[in-house]
């Protein structure tokens, strides 16, 4: 049985990369694969990762009481900054370490001895190009220190995986990376996708429109309060089928709050 370590950076919002990499762990044979997961963050208890995976100690766990998160932080960055420390954690050895991200994912992964090292990048690397900066700024030379640090850390990788032709394009356009790269599809359940779109849903019985995304000040949601505005001119609008229990909620609610939604 091979033993694997994934380290990512929540497993409590099941935002898009939790989703994601519960889609895949999820589906993995528990018979060939022994799954530990570090989340460095913990927001809540409750996760979206199947029985027999075993989530391991959070770095910083919000969820506890008396929470003092200033030296929760402090805590955390000691460990980015020490190797060894941070390798005292971690006891067990592993036949693959997986990291679910650059930045501090890759950074801790990358201390770990073990029989391979991957690093999944989610998301895009855009935050680590010094050129969207003003030169000679202060940003930039922060940039350029980050773009360092992460070069050194992709080197101590036997993988890099990625999940779009623009990620795979930024890391030969900014880190020279063309090498050791694997390209793979976000994954997806398709089975449940199947199951779900079967379901029947009732709707009003009126004009509708319907997205479907998380509500994210970095998401284009965000865009449909920019049309309801100016729908609201000329038409009655309602909303349906809002989370008030959204992580983000406070996003969409601060930026809704403009408009003058019919209650429905």
């Amino acid at each position: 049985m091979k033993k694997l370590l994934f380290i990512t950076w929540s497993v409590s919002y099941g935002y898009g990369t939790e989703k994601s990499l519960a889609d895949v762990l999820n589906r993995m044979d528990e018979r060939e694969y022994a799954i530990d997961i570090l989340p460095l963050f913990k927001y809540a208890e409750s996760t979206i990762f199947r029985e027999g995976i075993r989530l391991l100690e959070p770095l910083i766990d919000y969820t506890q009481k008396e929470f003092d998160e200033e030296a929760a932080l402090k805590r955390y960055y000691a460990l980015l900054a020490d190797p060894l420390q941070f390798n005292r954690r971690i006891t067990e050895k592993y036949d693959c370490v997986i990291a679910c991200n650059h930045n501090a994912p890759s950074y801790f992964a990358s201390y770990l001895t073990a029989g391979a090292k991957v690093v999944w990048i989610r998301g895009d690397l855009r935050e680590l190009d010094e050129t969207r900066a003003e030169p000679g700024s202060d940003e930039r030379r922060l940039i350029a220190q980050e773009h360092e640090m992460q070069a050194n850390v992709f080197r101590q990788f036997d993988r890099i995986v990625v999940i779009s032709d623009g990620v795979q394009k930024a890391l030969r356009a900014l880190f020279g990376i063309t090498e050791k790269v694997k390209k793979i599809t976000n994954s997806v359940n398709l089975e449940k996708i199947v199951l779900m779109s079967e379901e029947k849903v009732p709707l009003p019985d009126k004009m509708l429109f319907t997205s479907l995304g998380r509500l994210d000040y970095n998401k284009n949601q965000i865009l449909l309060l920019k049309a309801a505005k100016e729908l609201k001119k000329s038409a009655e609008i309602s909303r349906y089928g809002f989370s008030e229990t959204a992580p983000t909620a406070p996003c969409w609610k601060n930026s809704s709050q403009k408009i003058n939604w019919k209650k429905t």
